[in-house]
């Protein structure tokens, strides 16, 4: 009966320990991708900076597009910068691969041209004159300012797939290699001093 009793606190001792060691790899998300397109006024553009808010940053490529490896059940803030206007979305990462498409709209201030006008001398009325002719002024020539072409900064290299911050099946494995040399141990020392 004695010797019942010592195997059974050896495995219990043994399942204490692996659910302890396990806690912290269980409780990360498994990887996933989060990707997208940005455009700008409804077209694709390549350069623009694209940031998460984990902290990770990337730039689009030629066609605007981006992509970030990320955990699934976590909640990120995406938000793309471009010529002065900006797009943000908030996404909860729940499949392997989720897709959040942004279109930067130019800022009202960057959007219009400014716009110069000509002043024009008023008529004044000949108060002796039995007839009083009044030339029209010409409207304000009104010139706009060209808006400048943006520059897109050189393509980026593509990105190979999404990358795993932590390869938990690796951390399964050395915890189950150490359970077993545990409950090895465990048991030499229980069944040596009989």
């Amino acid at each position: 009966m004695r010797m019942v009793y010592k195997t059974f606190v050896a495995l219990l001792m043994t399942a204490l320990f692996c659910s302890v060691l396990s806690a912290p790899v269980l409780a990360l998300g498994k990887p996933a991708g989060l990707y997208g397109y940005i455009s700008f006024n409804g077209k694709p553009i390549g350069g623009v900076s694209v940031s998460l808010s984990d902290g990770q940053r990337a730039t689009t490529d030629s066609s605007g597009y981006y992509q970030f490896g990320v955990f699934n059940g976590s909640t990120y803030t995406v938000t793309a910068s471009y010529n002065g206007g900006s797009a943000s979305r908030s996404v909860t990462i729940d499949q392997a691969r989720v897709q959040v498409d942004l279109n930067i709209v130019p800022s009202s201030s960057g959007s219009k041209p400014a716009a110069t006008t000509t002043p024009t001398a008023v008529p004044t009325a000949v108060t002796q004159a039995t007839t009083v002719t009044v030339t029209p002024t010409p409207a304000p020539t009104i010139t706009p300012t060209p808006t400048p072409t943006p520059t897109p900064t050189p393509t980026p290299t593509p990105v190979p797939g999404i990358p795993s911050p932590v390869d938990y099946r690796l951390l399964l494995l050395i915890i189950a290699l150490l359970v077993i040399i545990i409950v090895a141990m465990g048991y030499y020392i229980l069944f040596k001093k009989q």
